[in-house]
Parts: structure tokens; sequence; C-alpha cells
């Protein structure tokens, strides 16, 4: 049996233009077609002088959602299971962890929850990567991604991007 392996292409940024220095990030696609599109996400830290260093680099899938709305009561699940007929339990137990604080959210970026709640289920990855980032500045980069990967030297991190 052979297993697909991702073949990832860069299709936009978020965040600073410069993000080894500033913050910011990478969505990627996988050519295959087989795997959701990924948010890289570069933090910067002060190294006490002013410069950046060192990194931490969060990645996580950006997962497409859809809304289902049952007893006039909205849930954001993901994608697909509005039309499933075998799941096995009621469909407000798939609802997003996030969604209950999607007013906060939305509320802190001078957004609506419509609006990211159409993001989110966007067939465009930009589109998600934006909402997506929104939340893990809300939540906090950890709860996407609990073991981030850390650089201690430029040289490593300018290496992990020589290629983008």
């Amino acid at each position: 049996m052979t297993t697909n392996q991702p073949v990832w292409k860069q299709v936009g940024t978020v965040g600073d233009v410069n993000p080894l220095d500033y913050d910011g990030g990478f969505v990627y696609e996988d050519e295959t077609g087989v795997y959701a599109p990924e948010l890289e996400w570069i933090e910067a830290q002060d190294d006490g002088e002013g410069e950046a260093g060192p990194w931490r680099v969060y990645r996580w899938c950006l997962d497409r959602c859809e809304t289902v709305e049952v007893g006039g009561e909205v849930y954001l699940v993901p994608f697909g299971f509005g039309a499933c007929t075998d799941l096995p339990y009621s469909i407000g137990n798939y609802d997003e962890w996030f969604h209950r604080d999607l007013g906060e959210v939305a509320d802190s970026i001078g957004s609506t929850v419509e609006e990211l709640r159409a993001a989110l289920c966007s067939e465009n990855p930009m589109e998600r990567a934006f909402a997506y980032l929104e939340l893990a500045q809300y939540h906090g980069f950890e709860n996407f991604d609990s073991y981030p990967l850390e650089f201690g030297k430029r040289e490593e991190l300018e290496a992990r991007y020589a290629r983008v």
C-alpha cells in the first residue's frame, strides 16, 4: 500500500511582509490534492537587544467548515458533515470548539460573526487563512499547534525558507 505524501506549494502570505523579523507566515496548498491547505506562522521573539530571535514556528490545517442550522441554532461544523446521515451523534456535537467565541473574535477585529463564518467556510484557502489567523491571535497559537518548531539561530530559520 502506498501513501500519498503532500507536495506543498506556497500560495500566499499573511502578516508582515518580512515574517522572519516581524511575525508573518505562508499559506501552502498540497499539489496532490489529498491534504487540506496549511498555514505556517513565524513568531519572532525579541532577543533583548532589539534584534529578532529566537523564533517559534506554528503550523496548522486550514480545515474548511460549513454552517448547519438545526432548530434555529447555527453550528459551524467540518465541511461535508451537514450532508452526513450516519453521524453517531447529533450535529451540535461537531460544532467547532472556537465557534462559541466567534462573536468576541469578530468584535476584536471590527468584523461580524457572519463574515468570519463565511471566511471559515470559503473554498478559498487565503480567506480561511486570515480567519484562522484571527482565531489563533485571539485564542493563542498553542491552541492550533501545541508543538511549534523552535529556532535559535537565524541561519536555521533562513534555511527552512530558502525554497520559498
